[in-house]
């Protein structure tokens, strides 16, 4: 499915990215800022989700890159 539908791979990713970065903002020594902050909770959300994927995206063109100067 992964061979085919290479596009899990980002979702599932940017799951664990959400669950992680939701664990710690309910974590109770940051719990109190945050809900104070649903503005900066839900962009700190978005940034980890963000750069999990966008660090994803550039390992894989990388080994892309690495891939093809071999080949040639």
């Amino acid at each position: 499915m992964i061979n085919r539908f290479p596009w899990i791979i980002y979702v599932g990713s940017a799951v664990l990215a959400f669950t992680a970065s939701s664990m710690i903002t309910d974590e109770k020594h940051f719990l109190s800022y945050f809900e104070g902050h649903l503005i900066i909770k839900y962009l700190f959300i978005a940034a980890i989700i963000v750069g999990v994927l966008t660090a994803g995206h550039l390992k894989k063109r990388s080994v892309q890159r690495r891939q093809s100067s071999t080949l040639s």
